[in-house]
């Protein structure tokens, strides 16, 4: 597994705002949004990358996130020289694997797996298998509460 890492402390907050666009320019396969209690941070960012690596171990992993409340990105690109088309089209229960292992760590490790964007369209599915039937409801409830006509992003949280 390749990871991009931090060479020392010195921290350049800019390059959290510019990440998003450079992993789209770099084309990544997957991007996740999890949260994960602090005080398991660093055992979930070993995990992951051990889960991922067993999938295959050229793909390339550029983790980051809000530290102070256990927020973690992790986003996954295809092996060097392919590009994300290329990856996706020959390698599609990869993309699936990977999309899952980060899940299946984030639930190991006690976390949510969306975190600070929501659940959308691609995770809605996920929600039977990671978020439990009285958290389910309480979402619900809300977007009902908050949008009785549906008008909001219909679609993109509750079935």
């Amino acid at each position: 597994m390749k990871r991009f890492v931090a060479a020392d402390n010195v921290f350049d907050f800019s390059a959290g705002e510019a990440s998003g666009d450079a992993n789209r320019m770099e084309g990544a396969i997957c991007n996740s949004d999890t949260a994960v209690p602090i005080s398991m941070v660093s055992e979930f960012i070993a995990d992951t990358t051990a889960r991922l690596t067993a999938i295959n171990p050229d793909l390339r992993l550029n983790s980051y996130g809000h530290i102070g409340d256990g927020n973690i990105h992790h986003n996954v690109f295809p092996v060097q020289g392919m590009s994300k088309k290329q990856f996706t089209a020959n390698h599609p229960e990869q993309v699936e694997a990977v999309r899952m292992a980060i899940n299946e760590a984030t639930a190991k490790f006690q976390g949510s797996i969306s975190a600070e964007h929501g659940i959308g369209r691609l995770k809605i599915n996920d929600l039977d298998s990671y978020v439990s039937q009285a958290k389910r409801d309480a979402m619900k409830a809300i977007k009902v509460a908050l949008d009785p006509n549906n008008i909001m992003n219909p679609g993109a949280l509750i079935k």
